[in-house]
This record gives C-alpha cells, sequence and structure tokens, in this order.
C-alpha cells in the first residue's frame, strides 16, 4: 500500500501498479497519507477484516453495509467481501428468515374437495371468504348458463337470502 501511495504522490504509474488500481488511477489521491478513492478511504488489505466487523457490528445486511461501505471505504473486491462476512456470520444466519418455500402447484380438484379461505377487510370489518378450487370455468358466461349453474349451487347448498352482482349483462 505503501508503494501505491507513493506512486499516486509521483503520479508516476508503473509496473508496480496492478488491476483494479491501475484502472482508478485518474480518480486516486493521497490526503494525510491516506490514499483515497474519489472520497472513499481505500482501505489496506490487512486491515479490511477490522473495518468488516466495524461495519457489522449491528449484525447489518449485506445490502446495508455494501450501501454505508461505498459511501465511505473501498478495496478491490470490497462487494464479495462484505457478502462473505455476513454469510459467514453464525449469529445472522441464525437469525435470518426462512427461504420461502419452492413453490408447488395444486393438483386439480373435484367440486367441493378442496377449499380456499382467506380473511380479508371490506369497510374495516374482517369478511372471510370461500373459494372452491373445484370450480370450472364457464364456457359461456350468458344469462342461460349462468342461472344453470347457480342454480345447481341452490339445490346443493341452499337458497341464500339475497344475491349480489356486478349488475353484469348476464345478471
Amino acid at each position: 500500500m505503501l508503494s501505491l501511495v507513493l506512486v499516486v504522490k509521483s503520479g508516476t504509474w508503473n509496473d508496480v501498479v496492478d488491476g483494479p488500481f491501475l484502472k482508478k488511477c485518474n480518480v486516486l489521491s493521497v490526503r494525510n497519507n491516506l490514499l483515497f478513492w474519489s472520497v472513499s478511504l481505500v482501505v489496506p488489505l490487512k486491515l479490511k477484516c477490522s473495518f468488516l466487523q466495524e461495519l457489522h457490528v449491528n449484525h447489518s445486511s449485506v445490502v446495508w453495509m455494501k450501501a454505508i461501505a461505498r459511501s465511505r471505504l473501498w478495496w478491490p473486491g470490497i462487494d464479495q467481501a462484505i457478502k462473505e462476512f455476513v454469510n459467514a456470520c453464525k449469529m445472522c444466519q441464525e437469525h435470518a428468515p426462512a427461504p420461502p418455500s419452492q413453490f408447488v402447484p395444486l393438483s386439480l380438484a373435484s367440486e367441493w374437495e378442496r377449499i380456499h379461505v382467506n380473511y380479508g377487510k371490506i369497510n374495516g370489518k374482517d369478511v372471510l371468504g370461500m373459494v372452491d378450487a373445484g370450480s370450472k370455468n364457464m364456457p359461456d358466461t350468458n344469462t342461460l348458463a349462468t342461472l344453470k349453474q347457480m342454480f345447481g349451487w341452490f339445490k346443493r347448498f341452499g337458497l341464500p337470502k339475497s344475491v349480489h352482482s356486478d349488475n353484469g349483462p348476464q345478471f
């Protein structure tokens, strides 16, 4: 790192400087014998673990740590180092939310074999909704087909006190 500071001070880029530093040579500067990339302190690799520990003292997420670090610090491979550091934190792994379960499509169901239920709010009140998984698509949505289907339900479950619809042409 000292040789890099000397190169930046002298402005003489040579074979001593490689890869990631050479790509940033136009925005590297030295202030108070500290190397900066633009406004970010360039952290010597031997000190990166100390900086990672300090950034992670509150067990922050990878995204948060990257956001904070990018505004103040830089070293080659900083993003990967942060990711690996957080992923290696035992406490973070123990308290991390479970990964989402894999989507498994449900099998086809016959009428009234499986129902789906859920609560929702209507005008601030809890409403329980239920859908029969065995309900089929309507091949035709005209008035006759709609009435035939509804009469089948009424025969099976009884007559409701009232029926409300969206006032579509079928009703």
